[in-house]
């Protein structure tokens, strides 16, 4: 499943540090005498990357197949609109960020590269193993997979977060791990081109 939002909040609003409510189908109950069943999923895979305004992020979930196989459609929260939910009552989500659509997309086979990294998205650190990373690829004789604007496609994997679905509902909760990022837990990658 992937959710986007335009961001123009810049690096010091962190939208990228937790995926966003309009992505969120249904609830999980986890207490009671009525428990849900639900399959966790991981990594959050995140994307940043210039747009008009500000800066595209995009949250991509693995889906787990008992979702899948219950739905057979790609009927989740449909697209909601480039001004977010008029009944909202307020315009703080229009003033910062705009949603973008959340839908399913299936994910084929790829090429990448990843390094370690022990911080979050939007850390300033991220750029310093970016350009590490870029040139351990290059060195290594592999081609960087460029967008439409001719930069490379840079990642971001949220390996301290778990995603929550439900077979009937879909996705009800994240939990995000604390780790120390010394133990570099989570991981930035780049596209790369197929091999021949």
């Amino acid at each position: 499943m992937r959710a986007s939002l335009l961001d123009r909040t810049g690096r010091s609003g962190r939208l990228a540090s937790c995926l966003p409510n309009f992505a969120f189908s249904t609830t999980i109950t986890t207490a009671g005498g009525n428990k849900d069943f639900f399959v966790p999923t991981s990594p959050i895979e995140i994307s940043i990357s210039p747009a008009p305004g500000g800066a595209n992020i995009t949250f991509s979930l693995p889906v787990p197949p008992s979702f899948v196989s219950a739905r057979r459609s790609s009927g989740l929260p449909a697209g909601i609109g480039a001004t977010g939910d008029p009944d909202a009552g307020t315009n703080f989500e229009a003033d910062y960020y705009d949603r973008g659509p959340v839908g399913y997309v299936f994910e084929g086979e790829r090429s990448v590269a990843t390094a370690p990294f022990g911080g979050h998205a939007q850390d300033e650190g991220i750029g310093k193993v970016r350009k590490e990373l870029f040139e351990a690829v290059e060195k290594a004789g592999r081609k960087p997979l460029l967008d439409g604007g001719g930069r490379p496609q840079f990642f971001f994997l949220q390996n301290n977060a778990k995603t929550m679905w439900t077979k009937e509902g879909g996705l009800g909760m994240v939990v995000y791990e604390a780790r120390p990022d010394f133990l570099k837990t989570n991981a930035v990658g780049i596209e790369l081109e197929p091999e021949k």
